[in-house]
Protein backbone atom coordinates (compact mmCIF):
# COMPACT_ATOMS: atom_id res chain seq x y z
CA UNK A 1 0.00 0.00 0.00
CA UNK A 2 1.10 3.43 -0.68
CA UNK A 3 2.56 5.70 1.84
CA UNK A 4 3.03 8.52 0.38
CA UNK A 5 -0.61 10.38 0.14
CA UNK A 6 -1.92 11.61 -3.03
CA UNK A 7 1.67 10.91 -4.95
CA UNK A 8 0.73 8.52 -7.17
CA UNK A 9 2.20 8.76 -10.97
CA UNK A 10 5.53 9.82 -9.59
CA UNK A 11 6.50 5.53 -11.14
CA UNK A 12 4.77 6.47 -14.51
CA UNK A 13 7.50 9.54 -15.02
CA UNK A 14 10.51 7.43 -14.94
CA UNK A 15 8.90 6.20 -17.94
CA UNK A 16 9.67 2.70 -17.77
CA UNK A 17 8.60 0.68 -20.92
CA UNK A 18 9.68 -2.44 -21.26
CA UNK A 19 8.28 -6.15 -21.99
CA UNK A 20 10.78 -8.37 -20.23
CA UNK A 21 10.67 -11.15 -22.90
CA UNK A 22 13.13 -12.84 -20.57
CA UNK A 23 11.71 -12.76 -17.10
CA UNK A 24 14.71 -10.63 -15.62
CA UNK A 25 12.49 -8.44 -13.81
CA UNK A 26 11.55 -9.97 -10.51
CA UNK A 27 9.38 -9.55 -7.41
CA UNK A 28 10.39 -8.83 -4.40
CA UNK A 29 11.09 -11.30 -1.16
CA UNK A 30 8.28 -11.24 1.15
CA UNK A 31 10.67 -10.28 3.18
CA UNK A 32 11.73 -7.50 1.67
CA UNK A 33 8.49 -6.01 1.01
CA UNK A 34 7.48 -6.48 4.97
CA UNK A 35 11.03 -4.15 5.43
CA UNK A 36 9.70 -1.63 2.91
CA UNK A 37 6.40 -1.20 4.39
CA UNK A 38 7.76 -0.86 8.12
CA UNK A 39 10.28 1.71 6.08
CA UNK A 40 8.67 5.11 7.32
CA UNK A 41 8.17 7.80 4.11
CA UNK A 42 11.61 9.98 3.26
CA UNK A 43 9.53 12.42 1.81
CA UNK A 44 6.07 14.95 2.44
CA UNK A 45 2.86 14.29 0.00
CA UNK A 46 3.55 18.07 -1.29
CA UNK A 47 7.25 17.08 -2.11
CA UNK A 48 6.67 14.19 -4.12
CA UNK A 49 3.60 15.71 -6.18
CA UNK A 50 6.51 18.90 -6.78
CA UNK A 51 8.58 16.18 -8.72
CA UNK A 52 6.26 14.10 -10.16
CA UNK A 53 4.24 17.59 -11.91
CA UNK A 54 7.96 18.66 -12.79
CA UNK A 55 6.82 21.93 -10.42
CA UNK A 56 10.73 21.55 -8.09
CA UNK A 57 12.26 25.23 -7.66
CA UNK A 58 11.13 28.46 -6.84
CA UNK A 59 11.14 27.91 -3.11
CA UNK A 60 13.07 30.92 -1.78
CA UNK A 61 12.52 34.38 -2.37
CA UNK A 62 15.32 37.82 -0.70
CA UNK A 63 13.18 39.71 0.99
CA UNK A 64 15.59 43.00 0.61
CA UNK A 65 15.94 42.06 -3.11
CA UNK A 66 13.20 45.11 -4.70
CA UNK A 67 14.30 47.48 -1.54
CA UNK A 68 17.49 46.68 -2.35
CA UNK A 69 17.36 47.51 -6.10
CA UNK A 70 15.57 50.64 -5.41
CA UNK A 71 18.69 52.08 -3.57
CA UNK A 72 20.79 50.52 -6.42
CA UNK A 73 18.82 52.66 -8.87
CA UNK A 74 18.14 55.39 -6.57
CA UNK A 75 22.40 55.77 -5.97
CA UNK A 76 23.30 54.94 -9.93
CA UNK A 77 20.83 57.77 -10.93
CA UNK A 78 22.18 60.40 -8.22
CA UNK A 79 25.92 59.44 -9.05
CA UNK A 80 25.02 60.12 -12.99
CA UNK A 81 22.82 63.64 -12.32
CA UNK A 82 25.65 64.57 -9.92
CA UNK A 83 28.28 63.65 -11.38
CA UNK A 84 30.96 66.28 -13.18
CA UNK A 85 28.24 68.67 -11.62
CA UNK A 86 29.52 72.51 -9.70
CA UNK A 87 28.61 71.62 -5.92
CA UNK A 88 27.51 67.97 -5.99
CA UNK A 89 31.14 66.27 -5.76
CA UNK A 90 30.02 65.00 -2.65
CA UNK A 91 27.22 63.80 -3.26
CA UNK A 92 28.52 62.12 -6.56
CA UNK A 93 31.00 59.94 -4.47
CA UNK A 94 28.86 59.07 -1.51
CA UNK A 95 26.13 57.78 -4.36
CA UNK A 96 28.95 55.57 -6.02
CA UNK A 97 29.81 54.47 -3.43
CA UNK A 98 27.06 53.41 -2.03
CA UNK A 99 25.91 51.94 -5.82
CA UNK A 100 28.50 49.40 -5.24
CA UNK A 101 27.78 48.86 -1.68
CA UNK A 102 23.83 47.61 -2.16
CA UNK A 103 24.76 45.72 -5.37
CA UNK A 104 27.04 43.69 -3.49
CA UNK A 105 24.15 43.57 -0.48
CA UNK A 106 21.83 42.68 -3.53
CA UNK A 107 23.99 39.73 -4.34
CA UNK A 108 24.85 38.46 -1.08
CA UNK A 109 21.42 38.52 0.21
CA UNK A 110 20.49 36.29 -3.15
CA UNK A 111 22.79 33.87 -1.98
CA UNK A 112 21.79 33.27 1.86
CA UNK A 113 18.09 33.60 1.12
CA UNK A 114 18.39 30.70 -1.56
CA UNK A 115 17.74 32.42 -4.49
CA UNK A 116 21.24 32.10 -5.73
CA UNK A 117 21.70 28.48 -4.86
CA UNK A 118 25.62 27.44 -4.05
CA UNK A 119 27.70 26.14 -6.16
CA UNK A 120 29.86 24.28 -3.91
CA UNK A 121 32.88 26.40 -5.50
CA UNK A 122 32.37 29.37 -3.30
CA UNK A 123 34.08 28.98 0.03
CA UNK A 124 33.82 32.00 1.00
CA UNK A 125 30.29 33.65 1.12
CA UNK A 126 27.73 32.30 2.87
CA UNK A 127 24.70 30.57 1.06
CA UNK A 128 21.18 29.33 2.58
CA UNK A 129 22.46 25.57 1.73
CA UNK A 130 26.04 25.50 3.34
CA UNK A 131 24.96 27.98 6.25
CA UNK A 132 22.53 26.24 7.55
CA UNK A 133 24.53 22.76 7.54
CA UNK A 134 26.97 23.85 9.00
CA UNK A 135 24.85 25.41 11.71
CA UNK A 136 22.62 22.25 12.16
CA UNK A 137 26.21 20.54 13.53
CA UNK A 138 27.67 23.30 15.96
CA UNK A 139 23.83 24.36 17.39
CA UNK A 140 23.60 21.22 19.13
CA UNK A 141 27.35 21.60 20.52
CA UNK A 142 27.39 25.03 21.73
CA UNK A 143 24.21 24.59 23.38
CA UNK A 144 26.47 21.86 25.26
CA UNK A 145 29.26 24.06 26.06
CA UNK A 146 27.77 27.29 26.45
CA UNK A 147 23.27 26.58 27.25
CA UNK A 148 23.03 28.75 23.66
CA UNK A 149 19.05 28.21 23.88
CA UNK A 150 18.73 30.89 21.17
CA UNK A 151 18.71 30.44 17.12
CA UNK A 152 21.36 32.80 16.73
CA UNK A 153 23.65 29.70 15.66
CA UNK A 154 21.11 29.66 12.89
CA UNK A 155 20.78 32.93 12.17
CA UNK A 156 24.12 34.17 12.57
CA UNK A 157 24.56 34.46 8.98
CA UNK A 158 21.66 34.97 7.84
CA UNK A 159 21.36 38.74 9.60
CA UNK A 160 21.16 41.07 6.38
CA UNK A 161 17.68 39.65 5.59
CA UNK A 162 16.56 39.54 8.97
CA UNK A 163 16.69 43.26 9.24
CA UNK A 164 14.46 43.94 5.56
CA UNK A 165 11.65 46.28 6.93
CA UNK A 166 15.16 48.55 7.91
CA UNK A 167 16.18 48.31 4.21
CA UNK A 168 12.77 48.79 3.05
CA UNK A 169 12.58 51.95 5.56
CA UNK A 170 15.61 53.26 3.89
CA UNK A 171 14.85 52.71 0.88
CA UNK A 172 11.91 54.45 1.19
CA UNK A 173 13.53 57.52 2.61
CA UNK A 174 15.99 57.52 -0.50
CA UNK A 175 14.25 57.05 -3.58
CA UNK A 176 12.61 60.27 -3.51
CA UNK A 177 15.86 62.33 -3.37
CA UNK A 178 16.84 61.18 -7.46
CA UNK A 179 13.84 64.12 -8.28
CA UNK A 180 14.98 66.03 -5.86
CA UNK A 181 18.50 66.11 -7.56
CA UNK A 182 17.40 66.00 -10.75
CA UNK A 183 15.04 69.24 -10.32
CA UNK A 184 17.83 71.09 -8.70
CA UNK A 185 20.53 70.98 -11.63
CA UNK A 186 20.60 73.64 -14.64
CA UNK A 187 22.87 73.02 -17.47
CA UNK A 188 24.10 75.52 -19.45
CA UNK A 189 25.76 76.12 -22.90
CA UNK A 190 28.62 78.55 -23.69
CA UNK A 191 28.68 80.16 -27.04
CA UNK A 192 31.54 77.60 -27.51
CA UNK A 193 29.10 75.05 -27.01
CA UNK A 194 30.60 73.26 -24.18
CA UNK A 195 28.27 72.43 -20.99
CA UNK A 196 28.48 73.01 -17.49
CA UNK A 197 25.75 71.60 -14.54
CA UNK A 198 25.32 73.28 -11.64
CA UNK A 199 23.01 72.64 -8.83
CA UNK A 200 21.27 74.70 -6.23
CA UNK A 201 20.55 72.54 -3.77
CA UNK A 202 20.50 73.92 -0.48
CA UNK A 203 23.60 72.95 2.09
CA UNK A 204 20.99 71.72 4.52
CA UNK A 205 19.42 69.19 1.51
CA UNK A 206 23.48 68.58 0.49
CA UNK A 207 24.23 67.94 4.02
CA UNK A 208 20.80 65.03 4.87
CA UNK A 209 21.50 63.21 1.28
CA UNK A 210 25.29 62.67 1.78
CA UNK A 211 24.78 61.76 5.53
CA UNK A 212 21.73 59.67 4.51
CA UNK A 213 23.60 57.77 1.83
CA UNK A 214 26.92 57.44 4.07
CA UNK A 215 24.72 55.43 7.13
CA UNK A 216 23.42 53.74 4.29
CA UNK A 217 26.26 52.17 2.78
CA UNK A 218 27.58 51.65 6.76
CA UNK A 219 24.45 49.36 7.50
CA UNK A 220 24.31 47.44 4.60
CA UNK A 221 28.08 46.81 4.56
CA UNK A 222 28.14 45.96 8.24
CA UNK A 223 25.37 43.23 8.12
CA UNK A 224 26.76 42.02 5.16
CA UNK A 225 30.60 41.79 6.52
CA UNK A 226 29.25 40.50 10.02
CA UNK A 227 26.83 37.55 8.18
CA UNK A 228 30.69 36.68 5.90
CA UNK A 229 32.50 36.46 9.35
CA UNK A 230 30.43 34.54 11.30
CA UNK A 231 30.22 32.10 8.45
CA UNK A 232 33.75 31.50 8.26
CA UNK A 233 33.96 31.41 11.59
CA UNK A 234 30.90 29.00 11.87
CA UNK A 235 32.71 26.98 9.20
CA UNK A 236 35.86 26.71 10.91
CA UNK A 237 34.63 25.16 14.25
CA UNK A 238 32.60 23.25 12.22
CA UNK A 239 35.75 21.61 10.41
CA UNK A 240 37.78 21.74 13.96
CA UNK A 241 34.64 19.74 15.63
CA UNK A 242 35.21 17.21 12.67
CA UNK A 243 38.72 17.38 13.24
CA UNK A 244 38.55 16.24 17.31
CA UNK A 245 35.28 14.20 16.67
CA UNK A 246 37.33 11.57 15.32
CA UNK A 247 38.54 10.21 18.59
CA UNK A 248 35.36 9.52 19.71
CA UNK A 249 34.14 6.27 20.68
CA UNK A 250 37.25 4.35 19.70
CA UNK A 251 36.92 0.62 19.20
CA UNK A 252 39.96 -1.06 21.02
CA UNK A 253 41.69 -2.01 17.32
CA UNK A 254 42.06 2.05 16.72
CA UNK A 255 42.85 2.79 20.06
CA UNK A 256 45.57 0.57 19.52
CA UNK A 257 47.18 1.64 16.68
CA UNK A 258 46.85 5.22 18.33
CA UNK A 259 48.03 4.45 21.62
CA UNK A 260 51.41 1.89 20.24
CA UNK A 261 51.94 3.67 17.25
CA UNK A 262 50.76 6.84 15.20
CA UNK A 263 49.20 9.28 18.05
CA UNK A 264 51.06 12.24 19.05
CA UNK A 265 51.95 12.79 22.68
CA UNK A 266 49.07 15.57 22.65
CA UNK A 267 46.52 13.50 21.39
CA UNK A 268 47.14 9.93 24.00
CA UNK A 269 47.19 12.75 26.70
CA UNK A 270 43.91 13.27 25.54
CA UNK A 271 42.27 10.12 25.12
CA UNK A 272 44.19 7.89 27.92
Amino acid sequence: MAKINDAEGLYATLGYNFDDPNKSIQSYPEKTVQMLEKTPPFFDSWMVQDVRDNNVGGYFKNPCGTNTSTIITTANTIHGLANGCSGLETIASSSNTLYYTATNFLAHTNRISGVTPWNYEDTVNPYYDNATSYAKQVVYVTNQTDNITNTSVLMGSFTSVLVAPQVGANAAIFAPYATIVQNSITISTDEYGSTTKSSNLSSSIKTTLNTLMVNLNTFLSTRQTHDVNFFTKLKQTNEKLQEVGRFRNLGNSESALLTDHVGSDKLLTRIE
